[in-house]
């Protein structure tokens, strides 16, 4: 379960590593750490609650998915389920094997990247297509209505000028970011704020082997799929 001071960091920093969490029934811990946060959803319908993440070259992935996109490269810096109406707000992530070369995950809070006033604009003006198979739909990045951000090269496309330049200047300020490095190993369980970090992935190659298990969780206001 978690601790008091686990759900403060987490209020407080957007994230949390729980070391040795999993235990000895992986799946089963991590649904209940999951499910004190909220509901617990599979990120496709008819799907399993818990997903089991392995890297995979691009020919072979499940299309559309950024391992599609990016292989066993580096994934950018990204809002996971971007695709959905309202993206899952919390995700967890528990290691079963952190792979040969160990290589990390990296989080960016997005407060952290400093825009200005008029960069602010344009990230709440600038739309992008959210493609989501036939459910395709556009948005922005931020919205006044919205306490969440949406951010995903990997199903975001910008179809106006004031879309391009938010694109331009969140991946200036991201590249000029100095992303947190989650170190994996086995048994740790990582709970991230997804609508406050933006994270990534480091290359993958070579680490094949590399398997984690992801479970999201829903805010209390609803279902966030489109």
């Amino acid at each position: 379960m978690l601790q008091t001071s686990d759900t403060r960091r987490l209020n407080d920093e957007g994230w949390v590593e729980l070391q040795g969490a999993l235990g000895d029934d992986p799946e089963r811990s991590l649904l209940g750490l999951a499910g004190a946060l909220g509901e617990v959803v599979p990120s496709r319908p008819r799907s399993d609650l818990i997903d089991r993440l392995r890297p995979s070259k691009a020919d072979t992935a499940r299309l559309p998915s950024l391992s599609r996109r990016y292989g066993t490269g580096a994934f950018p810096l990204h809002t996971d389920t971007a695709h959905w109406l309202t993206p899952a707000r919390y995700i967890l992530v528990g290691c079963l094997h952190p792979g040969q070369r160990g290589r990390g995950t990296l989080l960016v809070q997005f407060p952290s990247l400093r825009f200005n006033r008029q960069e602010e604009v344009l990230l709440r003006s600038g739309v992008f297509l959210v493609r989501n198979g036939r459910a395709s739909w556009y948005s922005t990045i931020q919205s006044e209505e919205q306490p969440y951000v949406r951010f995903d090269p990997g199903c975001m496309f910008p179809v106006t000028a004031d879309g391009h330049e938010a694109g331009r200047i969140l991946q200036q300020r991201i590249a000029a970011s100095r992303p947190t490095r989650i170190d994996w190993t086995h048994g740790k369980v990582v709970i991230l704020d997804n609508w406050r970090l933006l994270h990534g992935r480091e290359s993958a190659e070579g680490d094949e082997d590399r398997v984690l298990l992801r479970v999201l969780v829903l805010d209390e206001t609803g279902r966030g799929e489109a």
